[in-house]
């Protein structure tokens, strides 16, 4: 007996989180936790079943804990250790300093993205985020074999928040798109967030940033996904927590384009309704997916580059996916670096700077920057 799954970890506020794993059969398990390198400061039990989630409460924030799940052997004389992990909990809104990481499309299998597994586990973020694209099918039978198990050991160390793509709702092609298809296949292994707002689009406070996470996916046919038109209930969440949010940084997660450069380019829809949000209300930056590449666009305001104050739109959507060949586009107007490679971004964010770096699968440094406020 042994995991099928995990662990990994979601949710996580300043004093609490919530740990995941699947067991072979139904079983009880226990969980260890504590700030590290104290593992076992507290053990808590999970009842018999095989998905087991753990919430735990009364956390400290900004802290780093380590757990350890433990299953039972000798017909359930003993236990024996299954897993351990780490995460950490978010930030008071008085600190100044958070980093995180951002990658996408994930799901291959291949080398390259065993690589870039591998190259993420350099760094120790506080979380990542994805922009969307989990594995090409969306199905929970292909859940553990194309990313679960790929991204093991990176779900075991750090907090991944997910803005949903098209996988998640289901190949328009093979007629089987829409919520039913997310709900039954996406939401079997991801909870709803404790924010305000729904599972496909959320946002969370860690520092001195706020991050919103949308789901975009109807602006590109998918009619089981929320609307983001002027007069969704999406978009007049996104518009009343901007203009409500002041003295912080602002990022934005979200999976298809409102800028890029790429093979599928920009969605119109996305350029001419939510850009304009971004810029009255003072979003930073934009991280996007989609595109099976990396692109950084220089600050952008009214679709044109900014001399000051613009926003920053930065494609990762290459986590080593199989694709053609990608040349690297002519550079746009707005571009300011591309790389056609397997990648990932880090940003280490300051009092006032946001420090962004890109790294190919074998940890070359591709692209650099900062953007300050």
């Amino acid at each position: 007996m042994g995991l099928l799954r995990g662990p990994y970890v979601e949710n996580p506020m300043p004093d609490s989180a919530l740990v995941r794993w699947r067991t072979e059969i139904s079983t009880v398990s226990w969980l260890e936790y504590g700030p590290a390198p104290s593992c076992s400061k507290t053990m808590t039990i999970s009842e018999g079943t095989s998905d087991h989630a753990i919430k735990l409460f009364d956390l400290l924030p900004a802290t780093t804990y380590c757990y350890r799940i433990l299953l039972p052997y000798n017909e359930g004389a003993n236990s024996v250790l299954a897993a351990t992990g780490t995460f950490s909990t978010l930030r008071a809104p008085e600190q100044e300093q958070t980093e995180f990481l951002v990658f996408g499309n994930t799901g291959s299998g291949l080398e390259s993205e065993q690589a870039l597994a591998h190259a993420i586990l350099r760094f120790s973020p506080d979380f990542a985020l994805h922009t969307g694209n989990l594995f090409p099918s969306g199905t929970e039978d292909d859940a553990d074999r194309l990313y679960f198990t790929p991204y093991k050991d990176v779900l075991a160390k750090m907090t991944v928040f997910i803005a949903p793509g098209e996988n998640e709702y289901g190949d328009i092609t093979a007629g089987r798109p829409g919520l039913n298809f997310f709900n039954a296949n996406y939401r079997k292994a991801h909870q709803m967030t404790w924010s305000k707002g729904t599972p496909q689009y959320y946002s969370f406070r860690t520092a001195n940033a706020l991050f919103i996470v949308l789901d975009t996916n109807f602006a590109a046919g998918f009619e089981g996904a929320p609307k983001i038109s002027p007069d969704s209930p999406q978009y007049i969440w996104l518009k009343n927590l901007l203009s409500k949010t002041v003295g912080v940084w602002k990022f934005v997660l979200m999976h298809n384009p409102a800028y890029a450069n790429g093979t599928a380019g920009a969605y119109p829809a996305l350029t001419q309704d939510l850009t304009p949000l971004f810029e009255k209300y003072g979003v930073n930056a934009v991280f996007q997916g989609k595109e099976l590449t990396y692109e950084r666009t220089l600050p952008v305001t009214a679709g044109a580059p900014a001399e000051k104050d613009g926003v920053v739109y930065i494609t990762s959507g290459d986590a080593g996916r199989p694709h053609p060949p990608i040349l690297e586009q002519a550079a746009g107007q707005l571009t300011a670096k591309q790389a056609p490679v397997p990648h990932f971004v880090r940003v280490a964010v300051s009092k006032n700077t946001a420090a962004i770096q890109a790294y190919g699968a074998d940890g070359a440094l591709l692209d650099e920057t900062a953007i300050t406020r």
